[in-house]
Formats: C-alpha cells, sequence, structure tokens
C-alpha cells in the first residue's frame, strides 16, 4: 500500500500560504522531567476529522538516524540559484526552487542524467538543456526529454533550438534524450468495415502511443468534425451518435491521430447506418 508521510516541522518558512506554523516552526523542545501530550488532527474537505494523542517524554538515549545525508559535491542553498554542466547536459535551478538546504544528487552517466530523486519537494519549475550537436536538422522535432522511471518513459514539453533541447519541470529523477519515430496506434472496439450499425449508440476506439503521448485526436464524419470522448486511463475514446451527424445509407469515417513529437496515424473507413426504427 502507498502511503504519504506528512513532515510536522519547517527547518525554514515555506514560502506557500497554505502553510503556517507557531514561532518554533513545528519543532518540539523537550526538557527533563516534563511530559507533554500532542494532539494531531486531520480533516478533509467536507470536515470529517480523526485525531491522535501523542504522549512525549525526555529520553537520555543518543538519538537514532535511520537515514544519514550522503554528502556530494553539490550542496544548494534554497535562497540562490545555481547551474550545473556535465558532458553537454545542465541544470538551471533559480532561487527558491527548493524548500530547504540540501545535498543534491547530480550525475550524468551514459547520457542519462540524474537528479536527485522523486521525492524530493520541489516549489518552482527547474530547466533541464541536454545538447546535442550530432543530431540533424531533420530529425530533432522527433526527440524529447523524457523522465525514466521503473522502465517507463514520460514525456516532457521539449523546446528545441538548433542543437538544444530544453524543458522546465518540477519533478526529479532521471532524464534522457528520447527520439520517437513511431506512430501512435488505433484499434476498433465495435466497429467493423462496411457494416450496418444500425442498433449502436456509438462509435468506440483504443488509441495509444508508446513514447512521447498522444497530443491530439479528431474526428470526421462525412468530411465534418465530430465530437470523440476520451478516457485517459482506458485509452477508449467514444463518438455518440445522438449528436445526429450521421446519415442514412453509407457514412465515410476518418479519425486523425497525433502524438507530441508529430508523428501521425490516420484511420479511414466507412459504415452503414439506418435511420428507421
Amino acid at each position: 500500500m502507498n502511503q504519504r508521510v506528512q513532515k510536522l516541522f519547517l527547518a525554514k518558512k515555506y514560502p506557500l500560504s497554505l502553510v503556517s506554523s507557531n514561532q518554533n516552526n513545528g519543532i518540539i523542545k523537550v526538557e527533563n522531567n516534563l511530559s507533554h501530550i500532542y494532539k494531531l488532527e486531520v480533516s478533509d474537505y467536507h470536515g470529517n476529522k480523526t485525531s491522535v494523542t501523542i504522549p512525549i517524554q525526555y529520553s537520555n538515549q543518543p538519538i537514532k538516524i535511520l537515514n544519514k545525508e550522503q554528502k556530494t559535491n553539490y550542496f544548494v542553498k534554497s535562497s540562490n540559484d545555481y547551474n550545473f554542466t556535465k558532458d553537454n547536459i545542465s541544470v538551471f535551478i533559480p532561487e527558491n526552487t527548493f524548500y530547504e538546504d540540501f545535498y543534491l544528487n547530480f550525475e550524468v552517466k551514459d547520457n542519462v542524467l540524474t537528479l536527485q530523486d522523486d521525492a524530493t519537494p520541489v516549489h518552482s519549475n527547474l530547466n533541464i538543456t541536454f545538447q546535442n550537436d550530432s543530431i540533424s536538422a531533420e530529425e530533432r522535432e522527433k526527440y524529447f526529454i523524457a523522465t525514466l522511471k521503473g522502465g517507463k518513459i514520460t514525456y516532457n514539453t521539449t523546446k528545441i533550438k538548433e542543437h538544444v533541447f530544453s524543458t522546465w519541470t518540477r519533478n526529479l529523477g532521471q532524464f534522457q534524450l528520447v527520439k520517437d519515430n513511431v506512430a501512435p496506434k488505433i484499434k476498433s472496439i465495435n466497429f467493423q468495415e462496411g457494416k450496418w450499425l444500425s442498433k449502436q449508440n456509438n462509435l468506440q476506439f483504443t488509441i495509444t502511443d508508446d513514447l512521447s503521448g498522444i497530443k491530439s485526436y479528431n474526428g470526421y464524419l462525412n468530411g465534418k468534425w465530430i465530437l470523440f470522448d476520451y478516457d485517459y486511463k482506458s485509452n477508449k475514446i467514444v463518438h455518440d451518435f445522438s449528436d445526429n451527424l450521421v446519415i442514412e445509407g453509407r457514412n465515410e469515417l476518418k479519425i486523425v491521430i497525433m502524438d507530441n513529437v508529430g508523428n501521425s496515424t490516420i484511420f479511414e473507413s466507412h459504415f452503414f447506418r439506418s435511420q428507421k426504427p
């Protein structure tokens, strides 16, 4: 089960209006011969509340640090801006991008950028740049900066200027310059070419793209644009015949799918439909 951990103290003031604290920023001073009882209360937007009381007592036992901070060559103070570069890969961090000062894991290996991890909170966007002089002008539009996680590739909106590829992101983790020259796929769910669809209420298809992801989808019925509803989770697009654009007899169908780097797939077919009950 996935769990979310909420830290209840601030190392420094956060620039967030939804976060408030006392003069100690949530840091509890525990003194000898004194005991405290703290109450933690959590509520949702509908006013439902759950609370727990936590007894706190002073102890002479040494502090156990379960995860020691890994020191690197890149210590980031949140109030400053930074520009780190290695092997034609650069990261620009504007001031106040992070909430706290920490040692940043910045590494480049085999053209993969490792930038800390995705568990580190980020307040505002930072800029990642890849420079690759070996990519021809004709191929550049097919490349994008991808986030790598668990074998999955996620598209980041990428700006291209000559040999430089850049993106602004609020996510950390691993990044790589990826080429996508594979067009999206479209598959019918309840449609067969040339069939009579008089008893159907809609047209259903699945659309997928393995790399950069779907950017746009457009359907046309007898030359007129039609509405398709898109369910991102199931990759399904559905057109409802209730818009009354279907005609008696033969209907020409065209669907155009485009991914985020411009690869496109065109599906063209026809079906028949009777308007009579």
